[in-house]
């Protein structure tokens, strides 16, 4: 199916799905040189993001479960990647951040694609700045709240039991 031809949002949907496996690609590519699993990338971003992350709020933010969360951390902080310190409040707890060579291994490996995205978005008048910036925030609130409803759709024997 090709991409519609219309500015309608079935266009919009279909340049955020080209965006998607883009940029799939590119996490892929970068994962694949740091021999890194995706999922160890995904979490590294993640903790990047936060700065500091507790194993649960990382499972939450990634998706992945507590169990890969667990086994992942401690792949990377043979890796040296990460550094656990014991939370100041919840002694029983701790919480997980990037080594400096993780952040700059980091900050490197995506390099070329922020660039790419810095120089599209400063093209833009101000004034399409802040529009797009606003939509790109409901669109976010909008993927993250689908996301949250997915829980309640059809389990994989729906299809079956449907034929």
């Amino acid at each position: 199916m090709g991409a519609p031809h219309e500015d309608s949002a079935a266009r919009i949907r279909w340049l955020f799905a080209q965006k998607e496996l883009a940029c799939a690609r590119y996490v892929r590519a970068v994962a694949s040189s740091l021999e890194l699993s995706e999922n160890e990338l995904r979490a590294l971003v993640c903790i990047a993001r936060h700065g500091e992350i507790s194993p649960s709020l990382l499972s939450l933010r990634t998706g992945l479960s507590v169990q890969v969360v667990g086994a992942i951390s401690s792949r990377l902080g043979e890796l040296g990647l990460i550094e656990r310190r014991r939370h100041e409040r919840d002694r029983r707890s701790r919480l997980l951040r990037l080594t400096a060579d993780a952040e700059a291994t980091l900050q490197a490996s995506f390099a070329a694609l922020t660039e790419r995205i810095d120089s599209v978005f400063e093209a833009l008048p101000q004034r399409d700045r802040r529009v797009v910036a606003a939509f790109l925030e409901r669109v976010a609130d909008a993927s993250a709240e689908a996301a949250g409803d997915a829980s309640l759709l059809p389990g994989p024997g729906s299809l079956a039991a449907a034929g």
